[in-house]
């Protein structure tokens, strides 16, 4: 029964391993000791990858508002892309992201979705209208009175003071 296990641990192990190595194994998880972690990292980037096809895909077909891209983009996030750990850790994660044979075609998907986000940030930065079209022409102070619930620009109030 021992030996059934050790079996299935080594056999785990080597497939764990072996699966992004072009069939190096063993050996190249004894050379790497970061093997398991570059594979994981290459299957959250094919994973993120698809995701990012379809978000593409669907934003383009349905001619979708900057918002939206932003909120499409928020709700279609894939588990493994959110990682709690160290900086370092991060920073280790996406550079074995980086060198996946994936990440250039993953790059270029994530500049359109980036052009989508970034004309989001611009609407939500730009001011909403001119401010004598805000107030019909009585500036800041009008507007002021306006939040402060008083009529006219002079200050006094709608009761007829």
């Amino acid at each position: 029964m021992k030996l059934l296990l050790t079996s299935a641990g080594l056999l785990a192990t080597l497939l764990q391993a072996g699966c992004g190595s072009n069939g190096s194994g063993d050996a190249a998880a004894a050379a790497d000791p970061d093997a398991a972690l570059k594979e994981a990292a290459c299957a959250c980037l094919q994973e993120m990858d698809a995701v990012v096809a379809d978000l593409i895909a669907t934003g383009q077909k349905e001619n979708w508002e900057a918002r939206r891209w932003n909120e499409e983009l928020g709700a279609r996030t894939v588990p493994c892309a959110v990682r709690k750990e160290s900086h370092e850790e991060t920073l280790k994660w996406i550079e074995f992201q980086q060198a996946c044979e994936a990440y250039p075609a993953y790059s270029e998907k994530l500049a359109v979705v980036s052009q989508k986000l970034q004309e989001f940030r611009a609407s939500e930065t730009e001011p909403v209208q001119n401010m004598g079209e805000v107030t019909g022409g009585g500036g800041a102070k009008e507007l002021l009175d306006q939040l402060a619930g008083k009529s006219g620009g002079n200050g006094k109030s709608g009761s007829g003071q």
